[in-house]
């Protein structure tokens, strides 16, 4: 150090007692270093462990429930998911159109649905071998809805797909374009693909105010921008398109779901 009055340096004088006075305690020194060194690893370890149990514990909550949105709307027009999709306070909404259960399903009940990317993402149901349908005679959902149906999981194999809809019987034989593990033992999610929707308009119809058919009925799956308040965004939406988000009686019924993730 330069002392300005003086003039002295005691640079090396201080350099020189410093090493003497590691050497001298040379063990305590690293002991008190290591120490340091293993409690900040512990509690880095600690803190990443109780992370993800936390993350692992709400991805089991989120695949019993079947979505990782922070909400679902139900029962809307095609009108008004475009309405949900556009509005402000969303950062994320899936599309899906229900057509109804396979009926030829032995053992499991088999949900037909058409999903968007980001749908598919939202509920779990994204491929892991394979690809999502794209033509019209394609589908994709999980193993065990394959095993119910009679067919091997095999990409490229032929899958029968029949339902009944307003009275009529439906037949397609399908190709299979992807599945995954199934996260349910129950209930499964088979996968169509939007030019099914577009070249079959009667099966996607939605009559549901008039017959109660869940065929054509629009759900989405949503990410919201603002985490607070979920439920009370979510009401408000549906009040502000004309809809009842409380009676389910109502004609003007849309479902309007917030999904909690704490534990009960």
């Amino acid at each position: 150090m330069n002392d300005i009055l003086f003039g002295n340096n005691n640079t090396k004088t201080i350099k020189r007692l410093s090493k003497q006075y590691f050497k001298k305690n040379k063990v305590r020194n690293l002991a008190a270093i290591l120490a340091i060194v293993l409690t900040a690893f512990l509690f880095t370890s600690i803190t990443s462990l109780a992370f993800n149990m936390v993350s692992s514990m709400q991805l089991s909550m989120q695949m019993q429930k079947g979505s990782k949105g922070d909400g679902t709307f139900g029962y809307m027009t095609e009108e008004q998911f475009e309405q949900l999709k556009n509005s402000d306070f969303v950062e994320q909404a899936g599309h899906r159109r229900t057509i109804g259960y396979a009926s030829n399903a032995v053992g499991h009940s088999v949900e037909l649905n058409y999903a968007d990317s980001i749908q598919q993402e939202l509920t779990f149901c994204v491929p892991t071998h394979g690809s999502a349908p794209e033509k019209a005679n394609e589908i994709a959902t999980t193993e065990l809805a394959l095993k119910a149906l009679g067919v091997e999981p095999e990409i490229g194999a032929e899958v029968p797909l029949e339902f009944e809809l307003r009275g009529k019987t439906y037949h397609y034989d399908m190709v299979l374009s992807g599945w995954w593990e199934a996260s349910n033992d129950t209930v499964s999610v088979a996968i169509l693909s939007e030019q099914f929707v577009k070249d079959n308009p009667d099966v996607v119809k939605n009559t549901h105010a008039v017959d109660g058919e869940i065929s054509g009925v629009t759900f989405s799956e949503v990410v919201l921008k603002d985490k607070t308040n979920i439920q009370e965004q979510m009401d408000s939406f549906v009040y502000s398109i004309g809809g009842n988000p409380e009676d389910m009686s109502a004609d003007n019924f849309i479902l309007s779901v917030e999904n909690r993730w704490e534990k009960p």
